[in-house]
């Protein structure tokens, strides 16, 4: 409400930074014959977020859970770095705060919960400009009312090579604003989300080229694009004399 309410007014500017980060695995490990064993979900938020080098990211656990919807109590995180130039501190609270060094950071959360354990994972970038503002040249941005899914495609220019793999497909690409209304800043954000962001998903790369001009256009999607494509192994459902239970 506080955007619309300041779209009346005379100026507006905005900033807006890129970040592509590693591409999503797709992975499914076959569980043996049984009965499942249901894991904890671990919900961080924000999952991908940009900031300034120097700056602080609190990366959040607080609403990981595990079926049907039991929380966990007390400080059920483990945090650790996995690679990049930040470092973290674990908040001892189901948080833990980053403090962002130059490029991407990557951070491990083991959540347990009900004698199960799930990792999650979270990626900072740190840096004065994304890794693919200089070669961004177009941006088509839409939102679907009816469904709160997002859309986007934006023209890159120039060797994209050290951002991006297999020209970008299945990698999540960051898009970071700030905005001033009558030069006072005044950014949206909200629940479970990094400040004044989208992010999207590459769903799909097109290469061109116009009279000896190549140019290569990225179809993005918001993250419900990843249920769509995760492989799930065939279950069945068996019930005994004595109870019913799942197996796979």
């Amino acid at each position: 409400m506080a955007i619309i309410d300041s779209v009346k007014k005379r100026k507006q500017t905005f900033i807006a930074h890129m970040v592509a980060f590693e591409p999503i695995t797709w992975e499914f490990s076959g569980a043996t014959t049984g009965a499942i064993t249901w894991r904890p979900f671990c919900l961080l938020f924000p999952r991908y977020a940009f900031e300034s080098v120097g700056s602080t990211v609190t990366i959040y656990a607080t609403n990981s859970y595990i079926r049907p919807t039991t929380g966990g109590t007390g400080n059920y995180c483990v945090w650790s770095k996995i690679s990049g130039a930040g470092s973290i501190v674990d908040n001892l609270n189901n948080t833990c705060t980053v403090t962002v060094g130059a490029g991407i950071t990557k951070i491990k959360c083991t959540v347990t919960i009900g004698g199960q354990t799930a990792d999650g994972y979270a990626y900072v970038y740190g840096g004065s400009a994304g890794n693919l503002d200089g070669l961004v040249s177009d941006v088509d941005l839409s939102g679907a009312l009816d469904t709160g899914g997002w859309e986007a495609s934006i023209t890159l220019r120039g060797d994209y090579t050290s951002v991006l793999t297999d020209d970008g497909r299945d990698q999540p690409i960051l898009l970071h604003t700030r905005m001033w209304w009558d030069d006072v800043e005044d950014n949206f954000g909200g629940y479970g989300r990094h400040q004044s962001t989208f992010l999207l998903i590459c769903t799909n790369a097109e290469l061109y080229e116009a009279y000896g001009d190549y140019y290569t256009k990225l179809s993005l999607a918001t993250p419900e694009y990843i249920l769509d494509n995760m492989h799930l192994g065939e279950m069945k459902y068996s019930e005994s004399a004595a109870s019913g239970y799942y197996s796979t």
